[in-house]
């Protein structure tokens, strides 16, 4: 008789309907087979005629609703089914035990705005766990160090205030390594995440916005008669949080950087009670409001004949507001550095950016107060995502927004260096070249990831920060495409999002221009694109798409499955990003366009008939597809292989050869040194990743470097991996376009 885990076995998720209850069940079942059911739940699902697999894979059979109480809700899905309790199987035995549970996903009972705010309340739950989880990799190490270069480097005479600015895509750890960093220096962040919003929302992201700062720049700044400019607000907030932080840290007993990082931990915003953090900033939003109003007098005296470019303003704002608490705290912290981190710090800008003061908060004032505290050793870092170097580095120059200060200064450089493949060691080698094609394996490597995560039928809810690592392998492939793209549905016409694909799987290099560089801005922020670099003085970003196999996987999956979208897609490439020099076209010899054309080989050589117009799939039962080597090279130089002076035989009996190697590659990599040897382990690495290799550009003989491997692909033998080896030459004229 077939056992529970028998009965499993026959389901493939892929056949399951879109529907992620389905996989839910499924997994929990297989999570749970393995110490066995008892009671109804055995009974039903033992019995040799209970076609399990029927009933997970046809939705038609779902049409009984039941009514689940809460409590067996969640027990179920915590993973503590309490299968002997009286009440559920009584409710198990009212229906089928797999309908139960696929009805227990989502409840009906209790109102829709009570199912939303439990539904919240887990997302809350899931975020700050991950968050709290431990730190991996060598990111803190890196940031600590950076800190103390910083510092070093500070010339008061030249740079723009003691401002680190932390830029780097979406799912790196910048929050993370700030919050870790805060065990052992003496570190405030302060959270401005969707500042206008009241309520915070999950899907925006973790840690949540700080209420009370968030209410000061707000309402409270807008609530003042007569109102303050930015720099007094921004003067005022400060001053007011070195005032409360130096009274925790003036106590008898000192206070350790790891103990006053506990005093404004992060709690779970649930409602039912105030966390201290909470409380803290709302006596520093107090103390604000009641230093405006008391040097209300003062401020507006100093403030006239601002709009002369009076240089002492900004000193007096600080002497008024700042000075003495931030004399007072710096003393207290003795020879460390206090820090103050602004996280989405481009929340700040809340009104018009101009060079003339505003009476709304804006970063340009926030920076001008930094700058103005220069005396002391406080830090200040700056973090933020999805905006221009523009926005978060202080400009320079004759109209810059520092020219209300004694001379245009010069930002220190930004800091967009954290860790890459921080999993990769915890992922267990593929003991076959098979193995390498699961995405159980493969979402090992790549960033920590910021990742939206599909749990209700068809309704994206959940914005949960994890490494790839840690998403079920039926989530993975779906979040990857969305944080690809940005976006639920591919549009071939947005070229931010055909770059992004693109660029994921062939190496594209922007250029230098203007245009090129607002790309590489949207791609940073919204499309996974890596920051390497920023030239502050010209506000260039050099960035790249590193070897990331999941997010390869993903734009593979977006393009093969629609012909035409694939067409338009390289057709925007060409036209609108090459063409127009956006996109570098690096090399002598035209070896982007050959990468171009091996990368569409290798997709149309997915379906038995590479010419046909239906739809591809790159993954298959959570593997990714291998094509055949003589697939690949009828779809790369067609049916004669490019060749018609030669017999039939020669090229007949090259594809029965080719039959019998196999290639997977997702995506190229650069190789910036000359290669002069291949071991079979490097091969398998290359195998195992899914990579094609760029060779460097002085390497003598070959461009590009294919992996192979001949045989049984569940049984390895090293000696069988091998290379399609690839020799780029341009063409003096234009092939035939039959070819």
């Amino acid at each position: 008789m077939d056992t529970i885990s028998d009965k499993l076995a026959l389901v493939d998720i892929n056949d399951l309907p879109y529907d992620p209850r389905t996989a839910r069940v499924k997994e929990w079942l297989e999570s749970h087979a393995a110490w066995g059911f008892c009671g109804h739940f055995k009974d039903a699902l033992d019995d040799p005629d209970y076609d399990l697999k029927s009933i997970l894979c046809n939705e038609h059979t779902r049409k009984t609703a039941l009514r689940v109480p809460v409590d067996i809700e969640d027990a179920i899905w915590k993973g503590k089914v309490v299968v002997d309790d009286d009440k559920f199987g009584r409710l198990v035995k009212r229906g089928d035990p797999l309908q139960f549970l696929l009805n227990a996903w989502i409840t009906p009972a209790a109102s829709e705005v009570e199912r939303q705010e439990r539904s919240k309340q887990q997302d809350i739950q899931m975020l700050h766990q991950a968050f709290t989880s431990p730190f991996v990799g060598p990111g803190l190490t890196w940031l600590d160090e950076a800190l103390n270069t910083y510092q070093a480097m500070y010339d008061q005479s030249k740079h723009y205030g003691k401002a680190i600015s932390i830029l780097q895509s979406s799912g790196m750890g910048k929050s993370r390594a700030v919050a870790e960093l805060a065990k052992t220096r003496y570190l405030l962040s302060i959270c401005f995440r969707d500042i206008k919003n009241p309520e915070y929302d999950p899907k925006k992201g973790w840690p949540p916005h700080d209420t009370h700062a968030c209410r000061f720049f707000c309402e409270d700044a807008k609530s003042f008669k007569p109102k303050f400019k930015g720099e007094e607000l921004a003067a005022a907030f400060l001053g007011a949080l070195m005032e409360v932080v130096g009274e925790q840290l003036s106590g008898d007993t000192p206070i350790s950087p790891e103990d006053f990082s506990k005093i404004w931990k992060v709690e779970v915003p649930d409602g039912s009670k105030v966390s201290n953090r909470e409380l803290c900033f709302e006596k520093v939003r107090n103390a604000a409001k009641s230093k405006l109003k008391l040097k209300a007098v003062e401020l507006e005296a100093n403030r006239k004949g601002e709009g002369e470019l009076k240089t002492g303003w900004f000193g007096s704002i600080y002497t008024t507001l700042m000075k003495e608490p931030a004399k007072k705290l710096v003393e207290l912290c003795g020879n460390a550095p206090f820090i103050i981190a602004i996280d989405e710090c481009v929340e700040l800008n809340l009104g018009r950016i101009s060079m003339e003061p505003q009476e709304d908060i804006s970063l340009p004032a926030l920076h001008r107060m930094v700058k103005a505290c220069d005396e002391y050793n406080i830090w200040y870092i700056f973090m933020d995502t999805n905006s221009g170097v523009q926005y978060v580095l202080p400009r320079t120059g004759e109209l810059a927004s520092s020219f209300r200060l004694v001379k245009a200064f010069s930002p220190l450089p930004a800091f967009p260096y954290f860790a890459f493949d921080v999993m990769a060691d915890k992922a267990q080698k593929p003991s076959t070249p098979h193995g390498a094609l699961d995405l159980a394996y493969l979402k090992h490597f790549g960033r920590p990831v910021s990742v939206f995560i599909l749990h209700t039928w068809r309704v994206l809810t959940k914005e949960i920060v994890q490494y790839w690592s840690t998403l079920p392998d039926h989530d993975v492939l779906r979040a990857a495409k969305l944080k690809l793209i940005g976006a639920e549905n591919f549009d071939v016409r947005a070229t931010s999002q055909v770059f992004a694909i693109l660029s994921s799987r062939l190496l594209l290099e922007l250029g230098i221009t203007e245009a090129a560089n607002r790309l590489a801005m949207t791609a940073v922020g919204r499309h996974m694109r890596i920051l390497t670099g920023v030239t502050s003085a010209e506000e260039i970003m050099n960035t790249c798409a590193p070897s990331e196999p999941m997010l390869a996987i993903a734009a593979a999956s977006l393009l093969v499955a629609s012909p035409s979208s694939y067409k338009a897609a390289i057709n925007l490439l060409v036209k609108e990003l090459i063409l127009k020099g956006l996109v570098l076209e690096r090399g002598r010899q035209g070896e982007l366009l050959a990468r171009i054309l091996l990368m569409m080989a290798r997709d149309f050589a997915i379906s038995p008939d590479p010419k046909t117009t239906e739809a591809r799939s790159f993954v298959s039962a959570n593997h990714v597809t291998t094509v055949t080597l003589d697939k690949f090279l009828t779809a790369l130089l067609g049916d004669k292989l490019g060749v018609t002076h030669k017999p039939k035989s020669l090229h007949h009996g090259l594809l029965r050869w080719a039959t019998k190697h196999k290639l997977n590659f997702t995506h190229f990599l650069q190789v910036n040194d000359n290669i002069h040897e291949l071991t079979p382990e490097f091969l398998e690495y290359c195998w195992n990743r899914g990579i094609a290799l760029t060779c460097a550009y002085n390497q003598p003989l070959f461009d590009i470097l294919i992996v192979t491997y001949h045989g049984d692909l569940t049984q390895i033998e090293r000696s069988k991996f091998g290379l399609l080896v690839i020799q780029v030459k341009l063409r003096i004229e234009a092939a035939d376009r039959g070819l």
